[in-house]
């Protein structure tokens, strides 16, 4: 497995991943639905084009959530695996959870995506641009 290639898997590892090539891109986000799906206050991100992705044991159970996304999570453990905009322009990407990951410290964040909902309180000490929207998704 070269550097650019990742490897991660749920809580109790029913669901396994591998990854080939670069992420398009890695965020944190601060939507409300991304912190109701992983009961976290901020979700980060790793995306790749679908075909990046392969599961290696089991497939991951989903539900569309209101807002359009498909959210994937282990239906053994109920990890959160991933997010993946329903919207046609989008198709082709899948964001995995970096805390899924096997290193996430090899995945840095790039940027914050809809700050405008972030928790007051939060501090995330970093000079990343942070998106009111979702800048990779509109």
């Amino acid at each position: 497995m070269n550097e650019s290639n990742f490897r991660g898997h749920c809580y109790c590892g029913s669901i396994q991943f591998e990854t080939v090539g670069e992420p398009i891109s890695t965020c944190y986000c601060h939507c409300e639905s991304c912190r109701r799906h992983t009961a976290s206050v901020v979700t980060t991100f790793a995306g790749f084009h679908v075909d990046q992705v392969k599961f290696t044991h089991a497939q991951p159970a989903s539900h569309i959530s209101e807002d359009g996304v498909i959210r994937r999570f282990c239906g053994e453990c109920g990890s959160p695996i991933s997010c993946q905009m329903k919207r046609a322009q989008d198709q082709g990407e899948i964001y995995l959870y970096l805390g899924i990951f096997d290193k996430p410290e090899k995945l840095r964040p790039q940027f914050h995506v809809n700050y405008h909902e972030s928790i007051p309180r939060l501090n995330i000490d970093d000079d990343l641009l942070r998106d009111e929207g979702l800048a990779r998704f509109d």
